[in-house]
């Protein structure tokens, strides 16, 4: 549990990589960074548009975010991200009670159609260039990797 507060709690995390180490498993390898402690200019298309830190990514505090099953699951580029509507706690990995995912998934997915749905739970990863949301019925195992 100590992990799994340590990565919802930090500043800035990203994606190391995500895969499914097993058929419907789903492993998220992550990374921990810090901003440095000077800033530096930043240029875009040849305009400064001021100064920024940049973002140290450290190695050594890595995390594996495990889900033993999945129902479904998806990947936005932070960038055209909208912000998933519903209701969530959490920072960096949010528990959704209710959000457009699982109305989505009740409509598309036969597990709604079988089973009430109240097993089902949604969690978001929030990194600083990806959001991964997950459909699943139990929690994420996260443990340090680096």
């Amino acid at each position: 549990m100590a992990e799994f507060q340590t990565l919802d709690n930090c500043k800035h995390l990203v994606i190391d990589e995500l895969f499914e180490p097993s058929q419907n498993r789903l492993e998220i390898h992550v990374t921990t960074g810090a901003a440095s402690d000077t800033a530096e200019m930043v240029r875009v298309s040849g305009h400064e548009i001021g100064p920024a830190k940049k973002i140290d990514f450290n190695p050594e505090e890595s995390y594996s975010i495990f889900f033993d099953s999945y129902i479904s699951y998806f990947v936005v580029n932070e960038s055209y991200d909208r912000g998933m509507a519903g209701e969530f706690s959490g920072n960096r990995i949010r528990r959704y009670s209710q959000s457009t995912f699982i109305e989505f998934c009740k409509q598309q997915n036969i597990y709604f159609k079988l089973w009430d749905g109240s097993d089902i739970l949604h969690f978001g990863v929030v990194t600083s260039n990806h959001l991964v949301h997950v459909l699943t019925t139990s929690a994420p195992a996260v443990s340090k990797i680096g």
